[in-house]
């Protein structure tokens, strides 16, 4: 969306929001395989390319955004979740402050993976991966999980429409899981094209458009009713910075 003018207009008047580069290698410079990515899959892994060649595309990106945007991005998310600690540490070097590409508790691994990307035992609660550090921009750094269910070996369930039975039902699942933590921090995800009937294999008619959007309506207004506080990604790493200082 952040290659062409109109919709770079239409998010940056937008209140109350966050625009964030999410990265898939194929189709970012330099040498894109695909220039266009129109009705191209998505299948390359960011973490599996040499350090160097991460660095080029973070950075074109990073640039294309800026460019569009007028300011620096401070959130990103890897394409396929292909991070690994060598991107992480990429990112910090543009600027970045947060990284939202982990998903705990699962293991990716198919056709399109050179090797495992082993996500089953990262931490569940937003947390700073740097925090020891010598250079301080790199200890503010915070890596913000995906809000998943459950525990391999055993099923794990996403706090994603039309990914879970329940969405109310999930969230409670990982609220419990937090009850130790001060602050209750739920970061749901899905691809704007899974409410859009016929763009997405986890939307493919208009009953599952409907579907999609009646779980999250009903979500978003349990969070209200239970007084949640929605933030983008920069609000909490704002909030977590000034609490880990305290």
């Amino acid at each position: 969306m952040i290659l062409t003018h109109g919709p770079a207009a239409f998010f940056s008047e937008l209140e109350d929001s966050e625009v964030a580069p999410h990265l898939h290698p194929e189709f970012c410079p330099p040498n894109p395989l695909f220039p266009n990515p129109a009705g191209q899959a998505g299948l390359a892994n960011l973490c599996y390319l040499p350090p160097e060649v991460q660095r080029q595309k973070i950075s074109a990106i990073t640039e294309l955004f800026q460019h569009q945007y007028g300011h620096q991005p401070l959130s990103f998310r890897a394409g396929r979740f292909a991070i690994s600690g060598t991107t992480l540490q990429i990112l910090a070097e543009h600027g970045y402050l947060i990284d939202t590409s982990i998903t705990p508790g699962i293991r990716w691994f198919d056709h399109t993976r050179m090797t495992p990307i082993d996500f089953r035992f990262k931490p569940r609660y937003p947390h700073f991966p740097f925090a020891r550090h010598h250079q301080s921009q790199w200890q503010r750094f915070l890596e913000v999980p995906v809000s998943i269910a459950g525990y391999w070996p055993f099923p794990r369930t996403w706090l994603r429409p039309r990914w879970c039975d329940n969405m109310i039902t999930t969230a409670q699942r990982i609220l419990h899981s937090q009850i130790l933590k001060k602050k209750k921090i739920l970061n749901i995800m899905f691809h704007n094209v899974d409410a859009c009937a016929g763009c997405s294999p986890h939307c493919r008619d208009q009953s599952q458009e409907e579907d999609f959007l009646h779980q999250l309506d009903q979500f978003l207004n349990w969070c209200k009713e239970n007084d949640a506080i929605f933030m983008t990604l920069n609000q909490l790493h704002q909030e977590l910075a000034c609490a880990s200082s305290s």
